[in-house]
């Protein structure tokens, strides 16, 4: 049985889930490495203030009373995580017996074409019931059918867990640097913990990491229905804190599937902190159907700490004024270098050169989503 979750509840769920554990398909994998209750609190580690006072001292960052005020929100979440003891995370529900469902084809790197970038099924209708129209299809595509919470749990009775922090603010005015190096090195996970029991990434990444998860999870197991509750499953067995970098909203499967996915997130208690250069109620504005994003944002902020950076110093500009990058010609450095030639290729050669700063460098090949990259150095 997976580490942490009791027994009595793994025999209360249905004999469908029992089947595909027996059949050692890859559902509840994650939560193997999910800590026992005991093991579950964090280790006491240096504070966020306590850090950023000690770079002030060293002179590695200039004092800035906006950030100060950001650092207080850190401190917050690291006592209250040094104080809790996370539960498991709850199961999820039975699969459904009245959902079939249904892939898109694919192209030559196994991507869905159409509908974006992952795919879910539809519940059965009779050809008269009069449902199925274009907005109850396109929810269908992100999981459940044509009700915008359809099926999704209250979050007054989900884990009590601490509350996260949404900051935001202006470009280059420190967020992601009190983010990176002052709470996520004070979280410690605990011993027995997954690696990705505290996990830094960009909301981008983490999307299309959950497009693909959801899309292979339905392949293997299309009788799961609606893949949403059990891959917020694993995710929470995976993850208790997750860091999110560069919150933004542009799309409408990735806003539906923020909503529907976070729901149960935050439901399972795990604890949440993110940046954006937007506020909550600013995410996804004139987006496709965005009353129904809304609920997202109303998870957020009963889940999250709200605060806005108000410093009003970019230090990516200063930053860049004090590099190579300041030495450039005024038409090396620009947005578009246009024709290519002679010229712009000694100025893409001149910036790149003020980028690496005398850094060596190698060729690397990047893979994502079955593509290759292959960069000459």
């Amino acid at each position: 049985r997976p580490r942490g979750v009791p027994t009595t509840g793994l025999q209360s769920m249905a004999c469908a889930l029992r089947r595909m554990q027996r059949s050692r398909r890859a559902l509840f994998t994650a939560s193997r490495l999910l800590p026992s209750r005991e093991s579950r609190c964090l280790c006491s580690v240096a504070s966020p203030r306590a850090a950023y006072d000690a770079a002030v001292a060293a002179g590695d960052l200039v004092e800035d009373a906006a950030q100060l005020k950001a650092i207080e929100r850190l401190d917050r979440l690291h006592r209250d995580m040094l104080a809790w003891k996370p539960p498991p995370p709850p199961l999820p529900p039975p699969p459904p017996k009245e959902s079939e469902w249904k892939g898109p084809t694919v192209d030559a790197y196994g991507e869905p074409t159409g509908g974006g970038s992952f795919y879910t099924g539809v519940k059965n209708e009779s050809p008269g019931s009069g449902k199925g129209g274009l907005w109850s299809r396109l929810m269908s595509m992100v999981g459940g059918g044509g009700s915008s919470n359809d099926g999704e749990p209250d979050l007054a009775s989900g884990v009590a867990a601490p509350k996260g922090i949404y900051m935001h603010g202006s470009s280059g005015c420190g967020k992601s640097i009190l983010m990176d190096r002052f709470l996520a090195p004070s979280i410690l996970p605990p011993e027995g913990a997954s690696e990705a029991w505290v996990r830094r990434v960009h909301l981008h990444e983490f999307l299309m990491e959950v497009h693909q998860r959801a899309h292979k999870l339905r392949q293997q197991m299309p009788e799961l229905g609606d893949p949403v509750p059990y891959l917020a499953y694993e995710l929470s067995c995976e993850t208790q804190v997750l860091v999110l970098d560069e919150v933004a909203v542009t799309d409408i499967a990735d806003a539906l599937m923020l909503r529907k996915l976070f729901r149960r997130l935050f439901h399972n208690g795990m604890v949440v902190v993110a940046t954006s250069n937007r506020a909550p109620d600013d995410l996804y504005l004139g987006g496709l159907q965005r009353p129904s994003f809304l609920p997202f944002i109303d998870d957020v902020k009963e889940r999250c700490d709200v605060h806005e950076l108000q410093s009003t110093t970019d230090y990516r500009t200063l930053a860049a004024e004090a590099s190579p990058l300041a030495e450039l010609p005024p038409d090396g450095a620009g947005t578009f270098m246009h024709p290519l030639g002679e010229a712009t290729g000694s100025s893409a050669r001149r910036l790149w050169e003020a980028l690496v700063a005398g850094s060596a460098t190698a060729p690397q090949t990047l893979r994502l989503s079955g593509r290759t990259l292959d960069v000459p150095e």
